[in-house]
């Protein structure tokens, strides 16, 4: 008896485990056959799911090269505007081209430093500055430039072509044009500019100025606290002698020049205490503009205040010893 109850064990252990396997089997080809369904009811899932990183490496590759594609766009564009460089000089309207009675005009294309953008600035010996308009691009046209432009001074923000063509092989003389006021003229490219000038309008500092600004306002003056802005800057004043004429420089150590003007004529009061001064810009963006300063002087002669409306300047100043 013993011993065939010991072979009747195994054999229902085996027949457990047959059904066991019998059972398992099934389930697999069950989840097998769901697993087919799903599939071909969504042919392209698995694949989107095995390819979701080459996707994005795709994606980050097509986004560098737009990046590229802008940057060499944008490169391209400043070199052919960079072009400007050869009439970055101040140019004056030669005397066959120039009308309302004589009056002298000025034309200059430079770059801003604080925006790197191009502009062309327009001036006038009688009526200052007239136009600055920023270059937005720029088509080589044979000997010269075609440029499409945006007012930023006379009409703000109206777009308008300037034409420029080269009159000769150097490159100093050139006809500008534009339908825009009907502007059309000559202009000699660099110091027959301010040779020109010179030469159209006494720039010399009338006698009776130039030695009242000689005994009181010779040297440089700096700012008092009391009428400094823009967070504290200290601006310098400073009144020479150069050939003849005197200048009038006010500038920044963070800004650097504000104006360098050139003192033409001016008032001075019996008390020799109060100034009226008419002076003509030298630098650009206001290339040109005539302007007049007024000065006070207090503090027994020590100090001075300026005023004037040209870009809104006023201050209080102190002579160094």
């Amino acid at each position: 008896m013993h011993s065939r109850a010991k072979h009747t064990l195994p054999k229902r252990r085996r027949g457990l485990i047959i059904v066991i396997s019998l059972f398992g089997l099934l389930i697999i080809i069950m989840l097998a056959m769901i697993l087919m369904v799903e599939i071909s009811n969504h042919p392209d899932k698995a694949t989107n799911q095995s390819n979701t990183g080459k996707s994005q490496v795709s994606q980050t590759v097509h986004h560098k090269r737009e990046a590229t594609t802008r940057i060499l766009r944008q490169s391209n564009s400043a070199a052919g505007v960079s072009q400007l460089a050869a009439v970055s000089q101040n140019a004056v309207e030669d005397p066959a081209t120039r009308t309302n009675n004589g009056d002298i005009t000025y034309s200059q294309f430079y770059m801003s430093g604080s925006s790197h953008h191009w502009y062309w600035s327009f001036s006038s010996s009688k009526r200052g500055q007239v136009e600055t308009a920023q270059v937005t691009k720029l088509t080589k046209t044979g000997p010269g430039f075609q440029l499409a432009v945006i007012s930023r001074r006379y009409q703000i923000g109206t777009p308008y072509t300037l034409n420029l063509t080269w009159l000769n092989n150097s490159h100093t003389k050139y006809n500008l044009h534009t339908n825009f006021e009907n502007i059309n003229g000559d202009y000699t490219v660099g110091s027959a500019a301010i040779d020109d000038y010179s030469q159209v309008n006494d720039t010399s500092t009338s006698d009776d100025v130039g030695s009242w600004i000689q005994d009181t306002l010779n040297g440089v003056g700096e700012e008092l606290p009391e009428t400094r802005t823009n967070g504290g800057e200290k601006t310098v004043s400073q009144f020479y002698e150069s050939n003849g004429t005197w200048y009038w420089l006010l500038d920044t150590q963070r800004r650097g020049d504000i104006v360098i003007a050139q003192i033409t004529s001016g008032t001075v009061s019996n008390d020799q205490t109060h100034a009226v001064l008419n002076l003509v810009n030298t630098i650009y963006p206001y290339y040109h503009t005539h302007f007049q300063l007024t000065i006070d002087r207090t503090n027994n002669g020590n100090d001075y205040t300026l005023r004037t409306p040209f870009q809104s300047i006023y201050g209080k100043y102190r002579l160094g010893d």
